[in-house]
């Protein structure tokens, strides 16, 4: 196949990933030059002999995001096909680096893969209305033949049953695996779509297990948390630092300082950064350095140096907390060794939970390293730390992908099977599991899944919903589980349910035997103690094999009042005008009632202050009583539910259900209401008579605050918009000029000299438009002295 270079400039963009966090350092993107093997921490998926056999050989996999960097040496021979529904070329380059940066995450695990690259955004800070070409590029992808699919990204509307979630189910239907990253909230019920239905594989993010460098005096032992980009620091022997508090970078030429471990103070409010510090103590000499920081977040460190990496000139570094620095402060005297933290994978706290709502699915169904990883740059040949379900989601699509080449014939169920029932489950510092909503099956395990033989469909199971204030007998629930044996000869199983969270009896067999090649169906009965307290009620089967034990994650969403009654608000357009462009003469608000509701209210409040009577003042634009779950359309056509037009103005857009005596309200939307086109007020005359056209106009816009106009366009992938044009003319039929027009100021300026215009008055046509499509011509008179 051809393959694809690089032809078009690349677009540089500051927005960060709504699927990702850019780790900085005092708002410095932390950025690795040219790394030994991609990573000091390298990212681990469970990995030893057997999986390294596998490198993806053959195995399509394609990555729908930003694109990617077509000239970095990470991807060289590995791009087969692309498409950019940005540009409409085959050319999709990375111009926000997202993409790349998943892609090489791939490369990383499975550098055999070849590369379907569909570039559908441009920048994911707040872009919106990209849905379309996301499905567009998941079809694609099913023709060209693809057999996994990355997702690193969200779905315009948050729910179930939207468009990308049915691209997905019909992709999966016809053989394809769909990795998606379970969303970066941190919270419960905060799993985005397309992530809600049981086709894709919806992926959480964890930080890599690894071994700190530590400090030890007797009982006091203080862990060095790595400084990425910098030597690490010893494990053992004797130890000796310089504390020297909040010093200058130039401060530490001082000899006292030369050849020396010194502690340093890393202020929030410091004029410093930590960069500084560290290339001062190259230059001096210094033998190793500890950063002391006010705060760092249960993930452990995210900094980063990214300085000359000439191994001759590198030098230890590590971060420790303000309260540890003072520790070391108190007991500097004290004799001092080098020794280690054992520092086990944990689930990271941006990680989404779940149960999905609606759904009641139990979902993220796997965790991977999503925490401190590195990959390719967007627009360099270098290399970027950055963390999110966005660099867990590629983990999963490179151990597919292995799985693929090593079983050519299974199914995206059995991939997602054996992925599931092999997976590590994690626990937390006090070495209690996570729950099941945070970590679903657990963590990748990529060597135990290649070995699979035996497969649990599904790989989880849910039990539903019972709504709060269910009355009557305890509720038997059941489920069907079907266990495959894909192996030569019969397998006796052991089966066991634990209920890890909850109460209630699960009734399975004890014992069942599969023949080769055969599938059997065992149901599972769940009564359900309604004496217990409500709550998200989780646990596992144990299904013990002859060499197998697989693990299915069970989940029952119990009378809980904590899950939002509405969510997934969206509105293809918000810039509404009926009589601007014919784009912006309808919109559609969306959004998803999770449960039957008493009432649905849809209002609009008043964002802008002028007119004064006007500010704050809400109107209804729906009010239905017994509203059914599911995902709603509302067709906005300018008036509220009393025939009342809304005036133009800026609105904010909610959605308020009432169910199970409780309500949820949405965070709103921004809204446009623009009916009139801009007006010309007045013109200098004595400008005028010199051959210059110069004046004011008003505009709704000149009112606004043009700042949330033009990020609001920004969001509809209009970029650097103007949000009032202006354009003359002397007579019909002749070419329009070209105005310059400053929205803030209210003014307008254009040189009229170049129409060599005789002397006396002159009729000028003036054709104004504004951003929302209302235009007006108007008609005024000057003279020329």
């Amino acid at each position: 196949m051809q393959k694809l270079t690089h032809s078009k400039k690349i677009l540089v963009s500051s927005a960060l990933a709504f699927s990702m966090t850019v780790t900085s350092l005092f708002g410095m993107n932390a950025v690795q030059a040219a790394p030994s093997g991609f990573s000091e921490h390298h990212i681990s998926t469970g990995s030893t002999q057997l999986s390294k056999q596998y490198t993806g050989k053959g195995i399509k996999v394609a990555v729908i995001d930003s694109g990617i960097n077509m000239e970095h040496p990470l991807f060289k021979g590995n791009i087969k096909k692309g498409y950019d529904y940005i540009e409409r070329d085959s050319i999709p380059q990375d111009g926000d680096g997202h993409g790349s940066h998943v892609a090489g995450i791939i490369m990383q695990q499975a550098p055999d893969a070849e590369l379907y690259i569909y570039r559908v955004f441009a920048g994911v800070n707040g872009q919106k209305n990209y849905s379309n070409s996301v499905v567009d590029a998941i079809k694609r992808a099913v023709e060209d033949k693809v057999q996994v699919i990355n997702l690193s990204l969200n779905a315009d509307i948050d729910a179930p049953s939207e468009p990308i979630a049915r691209a997905i189910a019909e992709a999966v239907q016809q053989g394809v695996v769909v990795v998606k990253s379970a969303g970066n909230s941190g919270e419960a019920w905060s799993i985005t779509s397309p992530g809600y239905g049981a086709e894709p594989i919806v992926v959480g993010a964890t930080s890599q297990a690894h071994t700190d460098a530590a400090l030890v005096s007797g009982t006091t032992n203080v862990q060095l948390h790595p400084l990425y980009g910098a030597k690490k620091l010893p494990t053992t022997g004797s130890a000796s630092f310089v504390y020297a508090g909040h010093v200058a970078p130039a401060k530490l030429k001082d000899a006292k300082f030369r050849g020396k471990y010194v502690v340093i103070e890393a202020r929030e409010d410091s004029d410093y950064f930590v960069e500084e510090w560290y290339e001062a103590a190259q230059e001096s000499g210094l033998k190793g350095v500890i950063f002391a920081v006010s705060s760092m977040d249960g993930d452990g460190s995210s900094m980063y140096v990214n300085v000359d990496k000439d191994p001759s000139r590198m030098i230890p570094g590590a971060i420790i907390s303000m309260e540890d620095a003072r520790k070391l402060k108190k007991l500097a005297s004290k004799p001092w060794s080098w020794g280690s933290v054992n520092v086990a994978e944990r689930l990271g706290s941006l990680s989404s939970g779940g149960p999905a709502v609606g759904t009641w699915l139990l979902k993220p169904d796997l965790v991977a390293p999503g925490m401190h990883i590195y990959s390719a740059l967007g627009e360099e040949d270098g290399y970027v730390m950055n963390s999110g379900t966005s660099m867990a989601a590629p983990q999963v699509t490179a151990a597919a992908a292995l799985l693929l080449e090593a079983h050519p014939n299974w199914t995206p169920e059995m991939v997602k099977s054996a992925l599931m029932q092999h997976a590590n489950q994690l626990v937390n510092e006090k070495g209690i599991p996570y729950k099941r909503t945070e970590q679903g099956a657990g963590s990748l395990n990529v060597e135990a899944a290649l070995q699979t033989s035996t497969f649990a469909l599904p790989a989880s199971l849910s039990f539903g919903h019972i709504a709060p204030g269910y009355k009557g007998n305890n509720p038997v629930l059941s489920q069907i589980l079907e266990l495959k044996n894909t192996s030569d000869k019969p397998v006796t199983y052991q089966l066991k349910a634990n209920l890890e969270v909850g109460k209630g009896q699960l009734e399975i067999p004890q014992q069942i035997t599969v023949q080769p090649n055969q599938t059997v169906k065992i149901p599972v009965k769940w009564t359900v103690d309604l004496k217990q307290k409500a709550g998200v009620w989780s646990g596992s089967i144990s299904i013990k094999g002859d060499k197998e034990v697989l693990s299915v994650p069970f989940v029952l969403v119990n009378q809980v009042k904590s899950y939002p009654l509405v969510k997934g608000e969206h509105i293809d357009n918000t810039l509404y005008s009926p009589k601007g462009d014919s784009s912006k003469k309808s919109s559609t608000i969306h959004y998803y009632v999770t449960v039957p509701s008493q009432r649905v209210l849809v209002t609009a409040t008043r964002e802008d202050e002028q007119p004064k009577s006007l500010a704050g003042k809400t109107y209804v634009l729906l009010n239905q009583a017994k509203h059914a779950k599911g995902l709603t359309q509302f067709k906005f056509t300018g008036k509220d539910v009393n025939g009342t037009t809304l005036p133009d103005g800026r609105y904010n857009i909610k959605v308020k259900s009432f169910a199970e005596n409780r309500q949820t309200v949405t965070e709103g939307i921004t809204f446009f209401v623009d009916s009139k086109a801009p007006v010309v007020v007045k013109i200098n005359n004595q400008k005028a008579a010199k051959g210059q056209l110069f004046g004011t106009i008003e505009d709704q816009l000149t009112e606004l605050n043009g700042l949330i106009v033009t990020k609001e366009l920004e969001r509809h992938l209009i970029f650097d918009p103007k949000l009032v044009t202006m354009q003359w003319r002397v007579k019909d039929g002749q070419k329009w000029n070209y105005v310059n027009v400053n929205v803030d100021e209210k003014r307008f300026f254009a040189d009229l000299r170049s129409a060599k215009l005789a002397l006396g008055k002159h009729n000028i046509i003036l054709r104004v438009k504004d951003v929302f499509g209302n235009q007006a011509e108007q008609t005024i008179q000057i003279t020329i002295k």
